[in-house]
């Protein structure tokens, strides 16, 4: 009976005695509650729901919500969104700025009637997605939103597109214009394998076109010129759009705030897009190369702001590996800071194995006169680098000073890795004003660094290989620097 009492006791207490969470002031409240509703959420529920459960947890936290608008500005709509949901969301948010994400799914219903509800509101719309459709269904989606957009920030469009697209698909999604062009406020777009038209943007801070295969270059260069505050950018190319009767050199567009660039695509389209765009110095640097060239100009010598940017590196990261498909070479150079990054991709089957190291692919891209150590950080399992690949890499590098293998030489034998890259040092290569003279490549290389432990000690092959290069190197009177072979592990 005395347990009874006490519990009745301690009952009546934590009634009369509210929770501390019930004593907050409603505006932490309030800002607690947007954190939830305003994160963004990728998984397979409705993130605008995150209102609804914060208004049924109590009397006080529902009218806390239905009295801030802003926490119902999230509208999400995906296969569970019900029209009914959406008008009461959109009743709730008021007038306030909407977040608009449209999200299509294999269980998707017609989503028409609600996007047509959600349109008329398009002057309240400051970010707006739409993802997961075919490409077809998301023209009819856009055509929906004609009516002005005058606050909206962001748009992301993203179809699933098809290879065999019919042409009229096509065509209709390159006609597409979304909320009529007129969106003054826009500055960040980013389009994901829809050929939408470019030329109703303008004034941008970031600008993301991933996946396109029919991308007018024309439309690319006036949207560029007319952003001169851009930030970033990322293009990725899957198709030829250049021509190959571009002139240089030619006029370029300048973007003085640049701060993030990444293009990939095919090799002579990254090219060209690379030469007609002038940044500073600071720019963080990603370039992706896939294929062969196949143009009759020399485009590397065109993309001078890289050229600016490479002349000042001092250290690189060398990897030259397999894709994970095992299906293409992979080379990559980048800066230890990761701020300059440029790969470029062959396949392995049609591999163009010249006597001259691979000629359709512009290694020259990276020329690097100031670069002091180079450390390789990845080989390929399926072949070791050639000689002739060897020459064209360290001819990128005039000043350097020391080689380091970070990496085991497995599957091969150390000589198998070691002894092209040691005949290519010893080439001399006759200098260009004075053909009767000649030089060997990288004359101040002081230092051949084997860090990782699996190389092991010299043994005779090694040290016979490592004297016939001294001997070699000791022919030519320029070079003046003494030679050494570190096996010491980091």
């Amino acid at each position: 009976m005395e347990s009874i009492v006490l519990n009745r006791d301690n009952a009546r207490y934590f009634f009369h005695d509210p929770s501390p969470i019930t004593r907050l002031p409603v505006e932490l409240l309030e800002a607690i509650f947007m954190l939830i509703c305003d994160q963004d959420n990728d998984a397979d529920t409705n993130v605008a729901t995150a209102s609804d459960i914060v208004a049924q947890v109590c009397h006080q936290w529902r009218r806390v919500a239905l009295a801030r608008s802003r926490l119902w500005r999230r509208i999400v709509v995906d296969h569970k969104t019900t029209l009914w949901m959406v008008e009461e969301w959109l009743r709730r948010s008021r007038a306030a700025p909407l977040l608009v994400k449209v999200v299509g799914s294999s269980a998707a219903t017609d989503v028409l009637p609600i996007v047509r509800v959600i349109s008329t509101h398009s002057n309240h719309i400051e970010r707006f997605e739409l993802s997961g459709y075919p490409l077809d269904k998301t023209v009819d989606i856009l055509a929906e939103f004609q009516q002005p957009a005058p606050i909206l920030e962001s748009i992301y469009l993203q179809a699933d597109v098809d290879v065999a697209e019919p042409p009229r698909t096509l065509a209709a999604a390159r006609a597409a214009c979304p909320f009529n062009g007129r969106m003054p406020a826009l500055r960040h777009v980013t389009i994901v394998s829809i050929p939408l038209s470019l030329a109703t943007f303008s004034g941008l801070t970031s600008l993301d076109l991933r996946d396109q295969a029919s991308l007018s270059t024309a439309e690319l260069l006036a949207v560029l010129s007319q952003s001169p505050n851009l930030e970033s950018l990322l293009i990725g190319i899957v198709d030829c759009t250049w021509s190959d009767d571009t002139l240089y050199p030619t006029t370029t567009i300048e973007l003085p705030n640049l701060r993030d660039l990444c293009l990939a695509g095919l090799q002579d389209e990254v090219l060209h897009t690379l030469a007609h765009i002038r940044f500073p110095r600071t720019t963080e640097v990603d370039l992706r190369l896939v294929g062969y060239s196949i143009s009759s100009q020399d485009i590397t010598r065109q993309c001078h702001s890289l050229q600016a940017i490479t002349s000042g590196v001092h250290e690189v990261f060398l990897v030259y590996t397999e894709s994970a498909d095992n299906e293409s070479y992979v080379v990559c150079m980048s800066s230890p800071d990761a701020r300059l990054v440029v790969s470029w991709e062959w396949d392995i089957e049609h591999e163009d194995d010249a006597e001259d190291g691979q000629p359709s692919i512009n290694f020259e891209l990276m020329y690097l006169p100031a670069v002091k150590h180079v450390r390789i950080i990845g080989l390929a399992q399926s072949a070791s680098i050639s000689q002739a690949e060897w020459r064209r890499l360290l001819h990128l590098m005039p000043s350097l000073q020391s080689i380091e293998f970070a990496v085991s030489p497995e599957p091969y034998t150390r000589l198998e890795v070691l002894s092209p890259m040691l005949d290519a040092l010893s080439q001399p290569i006759a200098l260009p004003d004075k053909p009767e003279d000649h030089r060997l490549r990288c004359p101040c290389l002081k230092t051949v660094w084997l860090s990782n432990a699996s190389w092991g000690l010299p043994d005779a092959d090694m040290k016979r290989a490592f004297s016939a290069y001294v001997g070699t190197r000791s022919r030519y009177a320029r070079v003046e620097h003494g030679f050494r072979v570190d096996f010491s592990t980091r």
